[in-house]
């Protein structure tokens, strides 16, 4: 994998584009190139850029390659004439220069982009690893939470939307609600609506608003309420199609239409999507960011971690310690397939401590490792999880890989496990 900066250069002019990939790729730069904003915007969902440089005539191009693009910094290029009007509505992530522009002005434009570039994308994976909020969101130390960790800071750097996936009780919202915090939009509004429980034209109405030629007073729809920061479309798998293209229209062109009006109202907000599926039928001519987020089941070493925030929790709410949480009782907690995920993980510690369950009795999925542990054992979470290693190896008959996967971790953490615990 190539670690030179990388640059993508969407002109229809071949001569120009063939110059300019020239000075770039003397200068150590990798260059792609694009002849219409279609194909870059396919090779923006495809590949890491840097910087783009892109000839526009209008901005609608713009706005429609700006959507496509993660973290990557837009240079214009246009006419002397155009060059005015460009500089006049930039701001944010790109810069304007004109086609007769020096090379050593280029090349001046191009380093400052990779810089700003980096900076941002540093500072995103510095707060998904570090932020408090993170690590009191994000519960867990496996590997599957730690790529999560790495996709959040990518997308809290990037303007895309954002596609986040996963079971019911895995903690979407969450996720969508870190994306907003760790981006420079923290301090703008955070709103959401879930989709499914709104029928097609109140919920157009909620997102877009109403106009006053059909409501007195006018509305304003979620997209302007959020204006500057997020939108969370949760459930949007329920969207019609009708719904769908509107919302694709407002994140290309930046602007929307409120219901029964004829102006459009000019928009500027991130916008999260949320289902429990794959969503094949996204929106159309939207390039998204995706999410997964790992079932609870994909991810069993981060159980005992999660029991103990829980009950963190509910020391720090009620005051007290909830009643003690025998070593047997964990392990039946680990041996669990938890199809409500998280969610349903936090459900029964919460019963637990309040008493709806004999948390020291074995559970019958506890089996021979429930079995093996005396019930006024006091075990450490390390201790525990050397346990649980043990008792996954010796199911999977020694096999490191099954034994990995069936774990939630990576066989070289799984090593590295091994190695620490002298198993």
């Amino acid at each position: 994998m190539s670690m030179s900066p990388r640059a993508l250069i969407v002109d229809t002019n071949a001569e120009r584009a063939s110059a300019l990939q020239q000075l770039l790729t003397s200068s150590g730069f990798d260059v792609l190139r694009a002849a219409e904003v279609a194909e870059a915007v396919a090779l923006l969902g495809s590949t890491g850029v840097d910087v783009v440089l892109a000839a526009l005539r209008d901005t609608e191009s713009q706005a429609r390659l700006q959507s496509a693009m993660d973290t990557a910094w837009l240079i214009v290029c246009c006419d002397a004439k155009r060059w005015v009007e460009w500089i006049e509505r930039a701001s944010g992530s790109y810069d304007v220069l004109p086609f007769d522009a020096a090379p050593a002005r280029v090349l001046h434009a191009v380093d400052r982009a990779v810089r700003e570039v980096g900076h941002v994308r540093e500072l995103a994976q510095l707060r998904a690893r570090h932020a408090p909020s993170v690590d009191a969101m994000l519960v867990g130390r496996s590997s599957a939470m730690a790529q999560l960790r790495e996709l959040i800071g990518r997308a809290a750097a990037s303007q895309r939307t954002v596609l986040v996936t996963g079971e019911a009780g895995v903690g979407k919202d969450l996720v969508a609600r870190l994306v907003h915090e760790l981006s420079p939009r923290a301090a703008r509004p955070f709103v959401g609506i879930r989709c499914a429980d709104v029928d097609a034209a109140a919920l157009e109405e909620e997102l877009f608003g109403v106009d006053r030629s059909v409501l007195r007073s006018g509305r304003t729809g979620l997209f302007e309420t959020a204006g500057g920061g997020t939108i969370v479309l949760d459930e949007c798998d329920a969207l019609t199609p009708a719904l769908r293209a509107r919302v694709a229209q407002a994140i290309v062109e930046r602007t929307a239409t409120r219901v029964g009006g004829q102006m459009p109202v000019s928009l500027d907000v991130r916008v999260v999507l949320t289902t429990r599926g794959a969503w094949d039928d996204s929106l159309p001519g939207v390039s998204v960011l995706p999410i997964a987020i790992p079932a609870l089941r994909d991810r069993r070493s981060d159980i005992p971690l999660l029991v103990q925030h829980f009950r963190a929790r509910i020391t720090r709410e009620q005051g007290s310690e909830p009643r003690a949480l025998a070593p047997d009782a964990l392990m039946s907690l680990l041996a669990q397939q938890w199809p409500g995920n998280v969610r349903e993980l936090e459900h029964r510690v919460q019963r637990d401590a309040a008493g709806g369950a004999d948390v020291a009795a074995p559970s019958r999925a506890g089996g021979p490792m429930a079995a093996s542990i005396p019930a006024d054992a006091r075990m450490t979470l390390d201790e525990l999880e050397r346990k649980y290693i043990e008792h996954v190896l010796a199911q999977e008959g020694g096999n490191q890989s099954r034994a990995a996967e069936r774990l939630g971790i990576d066989r070289r953490t799984l090593y590295r496990k091994l190695k620490e615990y002298r198993v």
